[in-house]
């Protein structure tokens, strides 16, 4: 007890039943429970079902009993003959999800949260099972008044049987006219009012006791032909005519009068039924008016909507439900089963909801459900189902509605999909940065140590083998960084169907003969602002990726470019603008992709070929490259039907050009200026200062930002030029630039970066001139010297 009081709302309570054998008077597990539980500040929960109702929440609880059968099984098998290895293991019990109303309402657990199928006990009765006879009797008394009205309001013949039935029942009658809002009223032979209902009084605008007691009312003295016809032959008229209400107001009415006899079968009188057509017309008007807009709503409706009658046969349905089935009528569905309009194999689960909906008169909502129609994506629909009543309370059939959740999950997957591979191309760009910084030590260490043994030397070999390899890395690398922070460097007008036609006419020669090719280019020129390397490198890795899933089996492979435009819903989906695009597409009739895959398909390093035979980084490239472009990528695939890849990128009018524009490369400079050399990295501390001094510049190393700026304060005037790594501690080489650009505006700076995205950070600052990309040797950085060094004053002669 002392324990649990310091729990948190963190904490939860298991309790485990042991029995020990003891002497001493002992508390039952129940008790346990139970004294547990009133001050627990936290929720109680075990395994066992007869520790339910005294103070655990619930779940899947063990009974014992189906235990305690199958141990039994077992022993009559194994005392049968039967070796234990005969008889199978058993791990699992289809044990019930049981849990206690009261304890569920006292921690707030919604009822929602629990399992489909859970049972509650301790549940309070409803009002409907504890008053079921007052129920009954009001309902009774309810509908029978409803009944009555109906009848004298909607048919003249009804009101003739019931007025028929009321004579000499005056007591009855007086009570029930004033609940009928018809005014009513009932003469002598004589022609004096004998009774009338308050409708009566209200449309006349008389009160009941002056009318009934003055004989010489003006009213009462309302005797015409038809009342003395009836008298003189009994029987029944109507007949339509005009009358004036209390406020002079005109309305159409229908009079019905007839006479009525005594319990000696003698007349005694006329009764009369005034029915204002006008109000019932009103009301049809109303009505009609009602249901048209009832069903200008369901029509209006996304979702598909359907009601069904307890044999399961539709009985409607909305617009939306035919347009998602291709129907035109609603004539052409009712009346028949869902196996008119579902595959055979989705009729058996669709029939069997529905059913269990109307057997055991509970709902269920939002149950996600799948269903492919030939020659038609495969799509999924959110249902809810709720039983329809009559009037008894009973079940008489279903309502449902479907809502195409396709485009939501399509987005919800597209989303993950993002989010992973933004997080993977953190990733993969750090370590690309990384990366760069060794790469470039190595090449350049590589190349000093070249200068320094003879060429040719087995030594030597060995070191251009080493450049060769770290050059390798540096490609590979650089897809890493397509992948990871696509720039949009080199990004021109480009004719999206020549580059296809150039890249299609290299692969098509590589091709082998089981594999057949088809273009298809329906637009020309196709101009989207891109980069043409990159959109020739999206070609090939299509293309290859086709060529490698049908390399087996052989097949065909369809190439298209075409134009499209894409509306809000499209574009949606495909996490882009709505617009106008050119949709490159590359189909196979290979294998296709499992589902199971699909979702990685993109993911860098992921490859289902065979060790050695590729990188992974192909897709991976590709989804880099789309995103770069500001466009937009869908793949379709159906085990065993091949696969699709399409590509949507903005024409060249819909997207904006502005990039940063590329330095065109130079001449290997050599010089004699004075080179301030900033970077972080020891090795290229070391390293980069000896190339350029074997250029011929007087380099000075610093090993931050800080000390940059130091030395510049104490050395006025001796730098002519600036070169400085982006990402270092406390301070960038942009915010380098930035100081500098305020103590030493006329130095030149070049910023070296691993990543692409520094290109946008270099604009931040004015005196930076140029940007290079890491990895880089000797001759890179010469080369982006020499050709800021000459677009200023020269301090020295250059050097041959």
């Amino acid at each position: 007890m002392q324990r649990t009081e310091t729990l948190t709302a963190s904490d939860m309570i298991f309790l485990i039943p042991i029995y020990l054998g003891t002497e001493k008077q002992v508390y039952s597990v129940e008790e346990v429970c139970e004294i547990l539980s009133k001050p627990s500040p936290v929720p109680i929960y075990s395994a066992w079902q007869f520790m339910l109702g005294h103070g655990i929440v619930g779940g899947k609880l063990h009974s014992g009993q189906e235990e305690g059968a199958l141990a039994a099984k077992m022993a009559l098998q194994v005392m049968a003959g039967e070796t234990p290895a005969q008889i199978p293991v058993v791990n699992k019990f289809n044990d019930p999800y049981l849990f206690d109303y009261p304890v569920l309402k006292r921690f707030k657990i919604p009822e929602n949260k629990l399992p489909l199928g859970s049972t509650l006990i301790n549940e309070p009765l409803s009002f409907y099972t504890i008053n079921k006879q007052i129920v009954w009797i009001s309902l009774s008394g309810f509908f029978l008044l409803v009944f009555v009205l109906v009848l004298l309001a909607t048919s003249i013949v009804q009101k003739r049987s019931v007025e028929m039935q009321i004579k000499n029942q005056l007591s009855f009658l007086r009570i029930l006219m004033d609940t009928i809002p018809l005014p009513l009223s009932y003469k002598g032979v004589d022609g004096r009012y004998l009774g009338c209902n308050l409708a009566f009084e209200q449309w006349f605008g008389v009160a009941r006791h002056d009318l009934l007691e003055n004989p010489d009312h003006p009213l009462a003295r309302r005797f015409d032909s038809a009342e003395r016809h009836l008298l003189a032959k009994p029987g029944i008229l109507s007949f339509e005519t005009d009358m004036l209400d209390a406020l002079d107001n005109t309305h159409g009415v229908i009079v019905s009068k007839a006479t009525y006899k005594d319990a000696k079968g003698e007349v005694a009188g006329v009764v009369e039924a005034i029915q204002d057509i006008t109000l019932r017309r009103e009301a049809e008007r109303a009505l009609r008016r009602s249901e048209a807009m009832l069903q200008l709503v369901l029509n209006n409706i996304p979702q598909l909507v359907y009601w069904k009658d307890k044999n399961l046969n539709y009985l409607g349905v909305n617009r939306s439900f035919l347009d998602f089935f291709g129907l035109e009528r609603p004539e052409q569905i009712v009346g028949q089963r869902v196996s008119a309009i579902l595959p055979p194999d989705a009729v058996a689960s669709a029939e069997e909801v529905n059913r269990r909906v109307l057997t055991s008169g509970h709902s269920v909502h939002r149950r996600e459900w799948s269903l492919a129609f030939p020659g038609r994506p495969r799509v999924s629909l959110e249902m809810t189902i709720v039983p329809l009543h009559d009037e008894a309370g009973e079940v008489v059939g279903v309502l449902g509605t479907a809502e195409d959740v396709t485009a939501k999950i399509s987005l919800e997957r597209q989303l993950l999909q993002s989010q992973k591979m933004e997080a993977i191309g953190a990733l993969a760009g750090g370590i690309a940065h990384d990366f760069n910084n060794i790469l470039t030590s190595i090449i350049n260490s590589t190349e000093l140590a070249l200068m320094d043994i003879p060429e040719g030397s087995d030594t030597a070999l060995d070191l251009e083998r080493t450049l060769k390899a770290a050059r390798r890395g540096a490609q590979l690398v650089q897809q890493i960084l397509t992948f990871s922070r696509p720039s949009q460097e080199g990004f021109s007008p480009t004719d999206m169907a020549e580059v296809a036609q150039d890249a299609l006419a290299i692969f098509a020669a590589t091709l082998p003969r089981n594999i057949t090719l088809s273009r298809r280019i329906e637009v020309h020129p196709a101009i989207a602002f891109a980069n043409p390397t990159q959109i020739h490198q999206i070609v090939m890795n299509l293309c290859a990726n086709a060529f490698q899933a049908m390399r087996a089996t052989g097949g065909h492979m369809a190439i298209q470019l075409s134009k499209v435009d894409l509306d809000d819903l499209q574009a949606e989906m495909l996490n882009i603008a709505p617009g106008r695009y050119l949709r490159l597409s590359v189909t196979d009739s290979g294998p296709g992709i499992p589902p199971e895959i699909m979702d990685r398909i993109f993911d860098p390093f992921f490859t289902t070929k065979a060790k050695g035979e590729g990188t992974g980084l192909g897709l991976a490239v590709v989804h880099g490259i789309v995103t770069s472009h500001h466009g937009g990528l869908r793949v379709a695939s159906q085990p065993g039907q091949g696969a699709s890849f399409e590509i949507y990128l903005p024409k060249h009018d819909d997207f904006d050009p502005t990039t940063p524009a590329a330095l065109p490369e130079g001449p290997v400079r050599k010089g004699c200026e004075h080179v301030l050399f900033v970077e972080d990295d020891e090795d290229q501390l070391r390293v980069i200062p000896r190339v350029l001094e074997l250029m011929g510049y007087r380099v000075t190393a610093k090993g931050s930002a800080a000390q940059a700026l130091e030395y510049l304060k104490m050395a006025p005037g001796e730098v002519e030029i600036v070169v400085t790594d982006f990402d270092m501690p406390g301070m960038s080489g942009v915010e380098l630039a930035e100081r500098m650009h305020v103590a030493a505006p006329d130095i030149p700076v070049i910023l070296v970066s691993g990543r692409r995205s520094s290109l946008t950070e270099a604009e931040r600052a004015g005196n930076i001139r140029t940007v290079l990309l890491k990895p880089y040797n000797g001759e890179d950085l010469a080369r982006a010297i020499g050709q800021v060094l000459e677009t200023g004053p020269a301090s020295c002669p250059q050097s041959s």
